[in-house]
C-alpha cells in the first residue's frame, strides 16, 4: 500500500537548511519530514520561499507529514498572555499550502498565571480557530507535553487533559498528537492509547 513508513523530524538536523534537511531525508530512504516552524528554532523553512519549498518537496517525493507548532497564547514582557490567532491561522495557511498531515498546537506557557484562567484562554481561543481550521481543510493536533514543559510551552500535559478538550471540541479537524518523548511517563500510557 501506500502507507508511509518512517518520517524525520528536522530538529533532529538542527544545523541543516531546509534544503539540506529535505534532500537529506529523501536519500536516506524516509518518507516524510515533519517541519519546524516554532521561533525557538532555527527558522528553516519560514527562511525558504514557500514555492521552493514545494519544489524540494516534490522533486524527492517527501511528503510533510506535520508542521511544528502553533502557540495558542504567549506571555509578552509583563507575562501577561498575548492571544496569537493570526499566527495561528497564518501556520493553518502554511500547512494547507504543504499539503501537510497536521499542524500541532500547544495550549501555551503556564508560568506566572493562574492556571485555571489559562486554561479558559486556551479553551476560547482553540474555539476561534478551529473554524478556520476546518474551512481551510486542515488538521489541529494538540501536542500532549511533558509537565517539566508546563512553564514555558503548555499547559496541557496529560493525555487525560488532552482528551478531555477533544470531548470538548468533537470535530474531525481536531486530534491529538501522541510523542514519546513527553508521554512515556504516563503510568497507563497504553490504555490511554
Amino acid at each position: 500500500g501506500d502507507m508511509r513508513k518512517l518520517g524525520m523530524h528536522e530538529v533532529t538536523t538542527l544545523n541543516w537548511s531546509f534544503e539540506e534537511d529535505v534532500r537529506g531525508y529523501a536519500h536516506a530512504g524516509y518518507d516524510a519530514i515533519a517541519v519546524v516552524v516554532d521561533g525557538r528554532f532555527p527558522q528553516k523553512l519560514l527562511s525558504t520561499p514557500l514555492e521552493r519549498a514545494k519544489q524540494l518537496l516534490q522533486e524527492t517525493n517527501l511528503k510533510v507529514s506535520s508542521v511544528n507548532a502553533a502557540a495558542l497564547y504567549d506571555l509578552d514582557e509583563n507575562r501577561k498572555p498575548l492571544p496569537q490567532l493570526e499566527r495561528a491561522r497564518q501556520r493553518i495557511d502554511l500547512t494547507r499550502d504543504l499539503n501537510a498531515e497536521e499542524l500541532l498546537i500547544v495550549f501555551g506557557p503556564g508560568a506566572y498565571q493562574d492556571l485555571q484562567q489559562a486554561w479558559q484562554l486556551g479553551r476560547q481561543l482553540l474555539r476561534e480557530i478551529l473554524p478556520y481550521a476546518e474551512e481551510q481543510g486542515v488538521i489541529l493536533s494538540i501536542e500532549t507535553l511533558h509537565p517539566l514543559y508546563m512553564p514555558d510551552w503548555s499547559i496541557c500535559n496529560t493525555i487525560q487533559e488532552t482528551l478531555e478538550v477533544l470531548d470538548e471540541f468533537p470535530s474531525p479537524n481536531l486530534g491529538i498528537f501522541l510523542d514519546l518523548y513527553h508521554i512515556w511517563w504516563h503510568r497507563d500510557v497504553f490504555q490511554f492509547i
